[in-house]
């Protein structure tokens, strides 16, 4: 019989499903240190991502929202679209950044305190405050009933009907608003007498002793007496300061760490925060104890969220009879990253304490461990995030890279990927000035700089809109970069055999590059070396690249499929560095090796 021979244990790696980006200090074929514009929407392979589309070219951008598939934004102080501008907001500081609510047919927006109503012709934008002032005149009370009606004799006064100044214009209040009574001196500048709020019963702009009011009668007042403190009258309907907003249950909610307040507008109303008539229409506000400022608000199932950096403030109930506050001692959101916030499959994502968490309703969980030890939004740098087609957009800072990144988590397989590199407005010590936004069928990035806005399409597809550049695939740079392999195998290592697959687009470029020993971290110091080089097919000048992505892919075929087999040398670990431009998926990526002699050799 033939002796038996010991041969050396053969090991075999193989990547057929890459897992995006993972910042971990042994490398791994399946998962890659460090990358730019890859995209895992064909996974588990990996691939280029889709070309973006610059969409609007927007001067001085101070924010963005859509409602359904159509997109809005502020240039400067006036809000715009497509078609051009709407109308005016309020004349706030340059560069103030607003934000938005939708609430059924209409948009909030702040902190100009602006209702935004897209059907309405004539007059879209409206004021959520009234104010109206008149000089020189007095209100005189009789006792009515609901209607303004004179009473019959011996009947009890509930209701006082208030003969206003026929110079005070009401045309920006309503039946049903509460508003507040002031009396001031000719010059407005001294308080004489405030009568405090008073509910609109009734309100009558035109006719007869126009305009006159039906409201519940003043203790003050007796039959046919006058408010007669000051020569100047002031009619107000307010809205509080607030830092954050969100919509739940037909009610805007919001929040002030001035004055540690929380809240909720009158139901279907968001112009009315005083109505107390004991209804359960009524709006509602409450303390919120605890230290630190408010740095976010969000609905999630139904249940308002308020965030500190170390807590989520909840509120249940569904009218102001039973509204409740239950404080959490949780990871909040991280200051100035309220515009993280963002919903995903029903979970709740947002930026804490430099991670990614996902929030289900019990307690955020960390799904940032590809991050490593990387905090991300570091020295008060803004971020922003934006949910749709199971995945999550987000625009951070990384102090490791000294710049803002996107990056995307993929909600199907939980992998992250990083594609683009900006800068901000004010730049890397400033606060972000970039949003995200989701229409039906697209999500749409935009970005203030010091060059300009614009507003990008970077996902989907939106049906007959024009745009002002596409990217070009052919020049679409991306690469990805492996950590030190085989750091974690204690024998030295004899590396046999390399095997790398791909697909290489029309006109598109690839390489394969190689590193050993390196003790450098970032890809752009690392000294590489080009082991494989393919180029794709020439199909002529007829290619049309102004296809949408999709179609772009599905023309890379099989026949488009490239193969290297490497024989790296002897060493002590090494790293893989696939650069790309155009259009390439990423297919396989396999070695071979056998463990060595306990001699270190290389």
């Amino acid at each position: 019989m033939k002796p038996l021979l010991n041969t050396d244990p053969v090991y075999e790696k193989q990547s057929a499903d890459f897992r995006g980006y993972y910042n971990e200090p042994f490398g791994s074929v399946v998962r890659f240190k460090d990358m730019r514009n890859m995209s895992g929407d064909d996974a588990p392979i990996i691939r280029t991502r889709d070309p973006m589309t610059r969409q609007y070219e927007v001067t001085n951008l101070n924010g963005v929202f859509s409602r359904g598939d159509h997109l809005y934004w502020v240039s400067g102080n006036n809000l715009c679209d497509e078609d051009g501008t709407i109308g005016a907001l309020a004349s706030l500081a340059a560069g103030t950044e607003r934000t938005f609510v939708n609430m059924g047919a209409y948009t909030l927006i702040m902190p100009d305190k602006k209702l935004f109503c897209p059907m309405e012709d004539g007059q879209p934008i409206k004021d959520i405050e009234g104010r109206a002032q008149s000089m020189n005149q007095v209100v005189t009370f009789t006792d009515c009933d609901i209607d303004g009606n004179a009473l019959p004799a011996g009947a009890v006064a509930v209701y006082s009907k208030a003969l206003l100044p026929s110079s005070l214009d009401m045309s920006g209040f309503k039946t049903g608003d509460v508003v507040r009574f002031q009396q001031w001196n000719a010059a407005g500048t001294q308080l004489a007498k405030d009568h405090g709020y008073y509910q609109l019963i009734k309100l009558v702009t035109t006719g007869q002793n126009a305009p006159w009011v039906v409201i519940i009668k003043p203790n003050d007042i007796s039959h046919e007496s006058a408010w007669t403190d000051g020569p100047m009258l002031k009619v107000e309907r307010l809205m509080p300061d607030m830092d954050f907003i969100t919509e739940n249950n037909n009610r805007l909610w919001g929040c002030s760490s001035a004055n540690h307040e929380v809240y909720a507008c009158a139901l279907g109303d968001p112009t009315n925060w005083r109505t107390y008539q004991g209804l359960a229409t009524d709006s509602w506000a409450a303390t919120v104890g605890g230290d630190g400022d408010f740095t976010g608000a969000a609905t999630h199932m139904g249940t308002v969220l308020f965030f500190k950096q170390n807590e989520i403030i909840k509120v249940y109930g569904d009218k102001p009879a039973n509204f409740q506050i239950v404080t959490q001692k949780a990871r909040g959101v991280q200051k100035n990253c309220a515009k993280t916030l963002c919903t995903m499959d029903e979970n709740l994502y947002y930026l804490s304490e430099g991670r990614m968490v996902r929030y289900s309703g019990a307690w955020p969980e960390d799904v940032s461990m590809a991050w490593g030890s990387e905090k991300m939004c570091a020295y008060n740098n803004e971020g922003a995030s934006g949910a749709g087609f199971g995945k999550v957009w987000t625009g951070v800072y990384s102090p490791e890279r000294d710049t803002h990144i996107i990056m995307v988590y993929d909600g199907r397989t939980g992998h992250w990927h990083i594609q683009e590199e900006f800068q901000t407005l004010n730049g890397l010590s400033g606060s972000g000035h970039f949003w995200f936004v989701r229409t039906e069928t697209a999500m749409f990035f935009a970005l203030q700089t010091e060059l300009g806005g614009h507003i990008s399409r970077i996902y989907g597809y939106q049906e007959g809109a024009a745009w002002v550049e596409r990217e070009d695939p052919q020049g679409l740079e991306s690469w990805v970069v492996t950590g030190d392999l085989e750091m974690d195998v204690l024998e030295q290592l004899r590396v046999q055999k390399v095997m790398v697959r791909v697909m290489v687009g029309p006109y598109a470029d690839c390489r394969l590059y190689v590193a050993y020993d390196n003790d450098k971290d970032k890809y752009d110091e690392i000294q590489w070396e080009e082991i494989a080089h393919w180029t794709g097919d020439t199909p002529g000048d007829e290619y049309d690249y102004d296809k949408e992505p999709e179609e772009l892919w599905r023309e890379l075929t099989a026949r488009n499929a490239e193969t290297a087999y490497i024989v790296p040398r002897r060493c002590d670990h090494f790293r893989l560095a696939i650069v790309c431009t155009g259009l390439v998926k990423i297919m396989r990526l396999n070695y071979i090796y056998k463990p060595g002699t306990e001699i270190r050799v290389k």
